[in-house]
C-alpha cells in the first residue's frame, strides 16, 4: 500500500496535446502482482495554468493499489456494494465481463463475449448489467448476480459506435468517441428526444474522444481516448468544469504500447473514493478526489503532506 499526494495546484493538460487519428479496426495501435507497498511521496506545488480556457485547482490522493490483470484491455468499470468490481474488457475474440475482488484484484467470475463483438463500457442498473459494443451497435444485457447473458438490444449513436456508458439513476448516459453524450431511457433503452449533449471546454470548443464514463457528485466523469486524463462534466450544460491528469499512476516510461492508457472509472459512494485502472495496466488504484464540492483531501493529509493510509 502506498500514499501519494498530488498537490492541489496541479496543472493539467489534455486533448489538444493528446488528439489522435480515428481508431483502427481493433481500436489499438499495437500487450499480476499482489498489493505493493512503498514509501509515501509528495509532489511539489505547481502554479495553476490556463488550459483550453479553464483555470482549475485539482488534486487527488492515491490510497491503495492492487493487482490488475495486465492482459485485460479494460473498457468499463463499476464498483459494487459487496466489495467487488465489475469489469468489461475489449478486443475481438478477447472481450469479457467479469467480477473482481476490489481488495486483491482476484478474478472471481468471468463471462466470455462472442468473438463477433468488441466489448466496451458497462453499467449496472437494478438487477442487470449492460455492456455496449464498439461497432456492432448491439448491447448485451446480463443478470447482475450471475453474469448470465439474458438478451441483447440494438442502439445507435451520433457516429454509430459505442464507447462508454453510465447512469445518473434515472437515465443511461452513453459516449461514442465523439464529443457527444447520449441520454437513454433506462427501461426502454431508447434515446430520449432532444437530449443529446455536446461536451465543451472553456472556449466552447468540442472535447472529443470521450470514452469510459462514471457518474458521481452530480457530474459525468469521462476518460479521454489515448490520454491519461479524466474530465469532470456538468451534465446540464455539457461544460467541462475540471481536468484531472493521472499520468503519474503508470509512467509512460514503463509502458510497452501507446494504447496502455487510463480507462476505467468506478465510484464507491460509501467510502467516497474512485477506483481507476487502464488498458493492459498492471494495477488498480483506489483514489480520493479533491473537488471543490467535496474538498476533503487536504484536511485528510494536512496541506499536502503525506500521512499513513487509513
Amino acid at each position: 500500500m502506498s500514499l501519494l499526494v498530488v498537490a492541489p495546484t496541479l496543472a493539467v493538460a489534455f486533448a489538444a496535446g493528446h488528439s489522435a487519428s480515428s481508431p483502427s479496426t481493433s481500436r489499438s495501435s499495437s500487450s499480476s502482482s499482489s498489493s505493493s507497498s512503498s514509501s509515501s511521496s509528495t509532489t511539489q506545488d505547481r502554479p495553476v495554468k490556463m488550459h483550453r480556457g479553464l483555470q482549475k485547482r485539482t488534486s487527488f490522493v492515491i490510497l491503495e493499489e492492487f493487482a490488475h490483470d495486465p492482459e485485460a484491455f479494460t473498457q468499463g468499470l463499476v464498483y459494487e456494494d459487496d466489495g467487488t468490481l465489475l469489469e468489461g474488457t475489449g478486443l475481438y475474440g478477447k472481450s469479457k465481463l467479469r467480477r473482481v475482488n476490489a481488495k486483491t484484484g482476484e478474478v472471481m467470475a468471468s463471462e466470455e463475449i462472442d468473438k463477433r463483438y468488441f466489448g466496451e463500457g458497462i453499467v449496472a442498473v437494478d438487477d442487470k448489467i449492460i455492456q455496449i459494443t464498439w461497432k456492432e451497435r448491439k448491447a448485451l444485457v446480463y443478470g447482475r448476480q450471475n453474469l448470465t447473458l439474458l438478451y441483447d438490444f440494438i442502439y445507435d449513436t451520433s457516429n454509430h459506435e459505442g464507447w462508454g456508458i453510465t447512469t445518473d439513476g434515472d437515465r443511461l448516459i452513453v459516449s461514442d468517441g465523439s464529443s457527444n453524450l447520449h441520454f437513454w431511457d433506462k427501461t426502454t433503452y431508447q434515446e430520449i428526444p432532444n437530449s443529446r449533449l455536446r461536451v465543451e471546454d472553456g472556449f466552447g470548443k468540442a472535447v472529443n474522444h470521450l470514452n469510459e464514463l462514471e457518474y458521481a457528485y452530480g457530474y459525468v466523469w469521462a476518460n479521454i481516448w489515448l490520454a491519461d486524463d479524466i474530465v469532470q462534466i456538468d451534465p446540464s450544460t455539457g461544460k467541462v468544469v475540471a481536468f484531472y491528469d493521472f499520468s503519474v499512476l503508470y509512467p509512460h516510461t514503463q509502458r510497452m504500447s501507446v494504447d496502455q492508457v487510463l480507462n476505467g472509472i468506478a465510484y464507491d459512494s460509501t467510502e467516497d473514493v474512485f477506483y481507476l485502472t487502464g488498458k493492459w495496466w498492471p494495477k488498480y488504484y483506489k483514489v480520493k478526489m479533491c473537488i471543490e464540492e467535496n474538498a476533503v483531501c487536504a484536511a485528510d493529509v494536512g496541506d499536502g503532506e503525506t500521512s499513513p493510509p487509513k
